[in-house]
């Protein structure tokens, strides 16, 4: 190779290895038909000044990759023996190749990402089964496209993300400022995504289910029925016993309380509000302990009340700007579709690189 500069990115952490992360000479072999090809171009094309520019866009790519690696194995506690096993070597060379085969920013930072999934997996015992799926993502990082991927992750998240505050005001804006930063990119308006992905084998066709054939609204009321409740009557017999329950000694503390539901918008008898009806103060009904199951017991059932529970909701989904644009796209696309495990690493490392200290997700 005519360009011998070397990399030698490190990293150093108080607890975190210190590592170089490889030489670029000789990492591109130009084949002798390529050289066939370079010597038999017209005159005016000189075939070592292709070649040496070939390099250097070769070994700036490297460059690139080594840099989000060094940057991101900085955050690595106690890497070296994951570091050290051929098979992390060998990721790092099929990240190496990858690599010069993108110019797009966002890949090296997801490369970056999956050589660190790949370490924290050694740590936790070896799983065999995200290795695979993370080496096989590290070769078709470069061929995946952008819009395809923030479509994928945004569904992913759809699927699971329950907000963390029982206010929902609160909670729905945590996932509109949490979204907003994964609509990064415009999303795809046709099915040719959804084809692409199943083509890289990051999704695979199913027959819908119950779940993917809702509306965004639909699913997330389902998800979020700590939010989407009538709840109990205030001042009822229930209302006595649910306090009752509430204040009996529990581990829990006084984490559980009730709340006005806010959804109920006047709804029932001409003289109701919504303070008359209240809820737990959870985002979801799984969060609420066994013992405090009996308050749920107590909820109403009303039909009718239901009906206006959903529409209230509908509007307030609707009046938060990423929501919004989610709920468009999500209600106009076909997501009668499985994530592989292979798309399941991409999507946890594509959240990496967009939230700091993201939580693994893939086990």
């Amino acid at each position: 190779m005519n360009s011998r500069e070397s990399n030698q990115a490190q990293t150093a952490g108080d607890k975190s290895t210190q590592m170089q992360f490889g030489d670029n000479t000789n990492v591109l072999i130009l084949s002798d038909h390529v050289e066939e090809f370079l010597q038999n171009l017209p005159m005016q094309y000189n075939p070592e000044d292709i070649k040496n520019e070939i390099y250097q866009e070769v070994n700036q790519r490297i460059n690139n990759l080594n840099h989000e690696v060094s940057e991101r194995f900085e955050k690595i506690e106690d890497s070296i023996k994951s570091i050290k096993d051929p098979k992390f070597v060998y990721l790092y060379q099929q990240a190496r190749e990858t690599a010069i085969n993108t110019e797009r920013s966002a890949d090296y930072e997801q490369l970056a990402e999956l050589l660190a999934m790949h370490v924290n997996n050694e740590k936790e015992g070896n799983n065999k089964i995200i290795y695979d799926s993370i080496s096989r993502a590290v070769s078709i990082v470069n061929r995946i496209d952008n819009n395809a991927l923030c479509a994928l992750t945004l569904v992913f998240f759809i699927r699971g993300l329950i907000p963390s505050s029982g206010d929902i005001t609160e909670g729905l804006g945590d996932l509109n400022r949490f979204y907003k930063k994964l609509l990064y990119t415009d999303l795809p308006n046709d099915s040719r995504w959804i084809n692409h992905l199943i083509t890289l084998d990051i999704i695979k066709q199913s027959e819908a289910s119950e779940n993917q054939m809702r509306t965004f609204e639909n699913l997330c009321s389902r998800h979020y029925n700590g939010y989407c409740c009538i709840g109990i009557e205030e001042g009822s017999d229930d209302h006595i016993l649910a306090k009752e329950l509430l204040e009996r000694p529990s581990d829990e503390g006084n984490k559980y309380r009730l709340i006005p539901n806010e959804l109920m918008n006047g709804a029932g008898s001409e003289n109701e509000s919504s303070s008359h009806y209240l809820r737990l103060n959870v985002s979801s009904l799984t969060e609420v302990p066994i013992d405090l199951h009996p308050i749920i017991n107590f909820y109403s059932k009303d039909e009718r009340l239901f009906d206006i529970i959903n529409n209230n909701f509908s509007e307030l989904i609707n009046s938060f700007d990423s929501l919004k644009i989610i709920s468009q796209w999500y209600n106009s696309t076909n997501t009668a579709f499985e994530i592989t495990d292979v798309g399941k690493v991409l999507v946890q490392t594509n959240a990496k690189r967009i939230f700091d200290d993201f939580p693994d997700l893939v086990s």
